[in-house]
């Protein structure tokens, strides 16, 4: 069962960093929006290499990534 943004804003996720690393622009755009919809500090790299550098400069509690 999928969850609508309305429903995401009553998730408890405030104060915790997540990296989303993804290969789909539209993707990053979609997951970016839930995590921050429910509260949650979410970095995004611009471009391509960025996600080790965003890895150890923000620290996150969380890394979100898509393995193909």
């Amino acid at each position: 069962m999928a969850l609508s943004i309305e429903e995401l804003r009553g998730a408890e996720l405030a104060g915790l960093r997540i990296l989303v690393v993804d290969d789909e622009a539209e993707t990053l755009e979609i997951v970016g929006l839930m995590l921050r919809a429910a509260g949650a500090d979410v970095v995004e790299p611009s471009g391509a290499g960025q996600e080790l550098d965003l890895l150890s400069s923000h620290d996150p509690h969380v890394v979100l990534s898509d393995l193909q």
